[in-house]
């Protein structure tokens, strides 16, 4: 039995995304699509055949990545540096996650550090895996496509979240981004 699309939008998607301030029609439905692709909106909290968690299905291959390449990585642009602690700190007050200030040996600075929690947290909290799967999509500096284009909604899941090596069918996909578009239209901001 999975989580009702609306409700998952609702109460899952859209208060994640304003509270990381990262909230936009497309990151709605890329999410609401995404989660509806690898877990039919929570049908499976883990895998069938493989290690992938939560309602994103997120490897823990990734998440580490996530955590070590992404949000705790040394930046020495400040503007850039600026932006991405805003955003780690934003997504430890809204997760309720542990924050550590660690000295940079390289220069007298200091880093803000997020501890990741154990990967199966992604399988329970239903706020934490959305903005790790927002997160995910950051990572890629190319623009969200348009709320309303189904077709380069699913081709932007494929090529940035589910990979060349994933199992997704393209075809199958743009179905389910145009189904959440249509039944979506006036619920997305």
């Amino acid at each position: 039995m999975a989580i009702y699309y609306k409700d998952f939008l609702e109460y899952i998607i859209i208060p994640t995304l304003k509270s990381l301030k990262v909230n936009s029609s497309s990151a709605q439905i890329l999410l609401l699509g995404t989660a509806s692709i690898e877990s039919e909106i929570c049908t499976f909290l883990k895998q069938i055949k493989g290690n992938a968690l939560g309602a994103y299905q997120c490897e823990p291959k990734t998440y580490k990545d996530i955590f070590d390449n992404y949000l705790n990585i040394i930046l020495y642009d400040q503007e850039l540096r600026h932006r991405r602690d805003n955003l780690k700190y934003l997504f430890a007050k809204t997760c309720k996650l542990d924050i550590k200030f660690v000295k940079n040996g390289v220069v007298d600075d200091y880093h803000l550090f997020i501890v990741a929690p154990d990967p199966k947290r992604l399988m329970y909290d239903l706020k934490f895996s959305t903005a790790i799967a927002r997160i995910h999509y950051l990572r890629n500096p190319r623009p969200l496509p348009k709320w309303n284009d189904a077709e380069e909604m699913a081709s932007y899941h494929k090529k940035y979240y589910n990979t060349s090596l994933g199992k997704t069918d393209l075809s199958k996909s743009i179905e389910i981004f145009k189904e959440i578009i249509d039944k979506c239209r006036n619920m997305i901001i």
